[in-house]
């Protein structure tokens, strides 16, 4: 599934980005993120960096990469290194009797200055925006590991959940995938 189709869905939809009061008094701008789970554990990135989401793929292994590297693909005549995020953040890892049917998993492919890189994550949840001052407040709660406390701009509760966003720069830049 790529990102146009992902957008194209979202705009066809009516969807509410928040409460009414919350839109009809508020003009700040907002930022459009990608949410997905890994572990478990719920993240989001700018929807900018996102160029599109590959389902099933070929990965050829990296014999000696760290073991946070899944591999690389070719994708659309381009090699794109693929980052194990739940092993990189060093997340606990989700029994595997639990997931039945067919695999939710997916690579999202990440575009930034300096890389495209794919990441792997469980599921992709789709899009949503957080007002500009959420993602500039980077209220990141002491219960959340300090190695991914490190690779996120913010976090953020909505119905009882909490959503990390990640600083891509930084976690490709430490990850080095290149």
């Amino acid at each position: 599934m790529g990102l146009g189709e992902l957008l194209s869905g979202v705009e066809d939809a009516s969807l509410s980005w928040g409460s009414d009061e919350e839109s009809a008094g508020s003009s700040e701008a907002r930022i459009p993120l990608l949410r997905f789970r890994v572990e478990g554990d719920a993240f989001a990135v700018e929807a900018a960096h996102v160029r599109e989401i590959v389902g099933r793929v070929s990965l050829t292994a990296l014999p000696g990469a760290p073991a946070h590297i899944r591999g690389i693909m070719v994708l659309r005549r381009q090699v794109v290194g693929v980052l194990d995020l739940g092993r990189f953040l060093k997340l606990d890892r989700l029994d595997a009797t639990v997931a039945i049917g067919p695999s939710a998993a997916r690579i999202v492919i990440l575009e930034t200055a300096l890389f495209t890189v794919g990441i792997y994550v469980d599921q992709v949840e789709g899009l949503d925006s957080w007002p500009q001052s959420a993602v500039q407040a980077h209220d990141v709660p002491e219960s959340i590991s300090k190695r991914t406390r490190s690779f996120a701009r913010a976090a953020r509760f909505e119905d009882e959940s909490l959503t990390i966003l990640l600083n891509i720069e930084k976690l490709l830049d430490d990850a080095a995938v290149r």
